[in-house]
């Protein structure tokens, strides 16, 4: 597998990520499958593990570029930081308004899901940023590891050894308890850290390499832990090779996907809270039933949440412009 290739097409993977998560949520919403068909739109939560793959491999690209010094470093977690902060905020206004016009609102717990904390302890909100922060934070450091004693394919065996040997186990504390639930979204991160590597020295990675891997994940979680977080990254390692070379060899125009991309953090949060809102819709006042099986319910979800993405996407580069 050409490392570069990743770099190639980041955008139109995050696209893939983008509809990955928009089918895995259409089961959560309740959307009418047969079994077959739900199962399958369900296995589109290998999106996060790819958003999660993609977001390690593009935050090595821009830390390569940024000088070793501390004003550099700094000036770096300011860019970053404004990148996903800025939608967030955006996009958290909503929440604002509606808490502003529900009586007895609890600010406190309000405050609590705005910081991202709550997550840690109760799970829930919009866990990937939860998740991103601090592997923001920690990202010099992870470069860092990665590149320790310039051994690095002994450092990535050694590290995602440890991340998913320590999703196997389970703690009474809760913050502890999802830390340990996120095990599999940190090695995805660093794996896409490690990708990065690879793709600025030229360097392949060999797809059996990756195919074996992912293989080993998924017998580990039929046998030993049935954490679903391992299996769908274990099935974003042996399905990457496919797309990347699905990519480099179609005829077709990824302008679409490419889109869906740019505005991927965006559609995340967009499409975790519209059902909310949608679902306040009085389908019970219609004298047929018209959102049978909630098809017209997510469709509007899907449109509403993209349109709202972009909304957010365009507001939010503006803004990082002017700072």
């Amino acid at each position: 597998m050409e490392t570069f290739l990743i770099s190639k097409y980041r955008m139109e993977l995050m696209g893939v990520a983008t509809i990955g998560i928009l089918m895995c949520h259409a089961v959560g919403n309740h959307v009418s499958f047969p079994y077959p068909v739900s199962y399958a739109f369900s296995i589109g939560q290998i999106g996060n593990s790819l958003f999660m793959l993609l977001s390690g491999f593009g935050l090595y690209y821009s830390l390569s570029k940024a000088e070793s010094n501390k004003t550099s470093i700094l000036a770096w977690y300011k860019r970053r930081y404004a990148r996903i902060l800025i939608p967030y905020i955006l996009w958290y206004v909503v929440h604002f308004i509606r808490a502003c016009n529900t009586p007895n609102t609890d600010w406190v717990q309000f405050l609590f899901g705005f910081s991202l904390i709550k997550f840690w302890f109760y799970g829930g909100g919009a866990w990937f940023l939860s998740v991103l922060i601090p592997l923001y934070a920690l990202s010099p450091w992870i470069k860092k590891l990665l590149t320790f004693q310039d051994m690095v394919g002994r450092n990535v065996i050694m590290v995602s050894c440890v991340l998913t040997i320590a999703s196997f186990f389970h703690c009474s504390n809760p913050f502890f308890e999802h830390v340990l639930r996120a095990m599999p979204h940190f090695e995805a991160f660093f794996l896409g850290m490690a990708f990065a590597y690879y793709s600025i020295g030229g360097g392949r990675i060999k797809a059996p390499i990756l195919l074996s891997y992912g293989i080993v994940l998924m017998i580990s979680f039929f046998t030993i832990n049935r954490d679903f977080a391992n299996f769908y990254l274990s099935c974003c390692l042996i399905v990457l090779p496919l797309l990347l070379w699905c990519l480099e060899h179609n005829n077709m125009n990824t302008k679409i996907l490419r889109w869906l991309g740019r505005i991927s953090l965006e559609s995340y949060l967009t499409n975790g809270a519209l059902p909310h809102y949608v679902a306040m819709i009085p389908w019970c006042m219609l004298s047929f039933n018209l959102n049978y099986g909630n098809y017209l319910g997510y469709s509007i979800v899907i449109i509403g949440g993209l349109l709202w993405a972009w909304g957010l996407h365009v507001v939010s580069q503006w803004i990082l412009s002017k700072i």
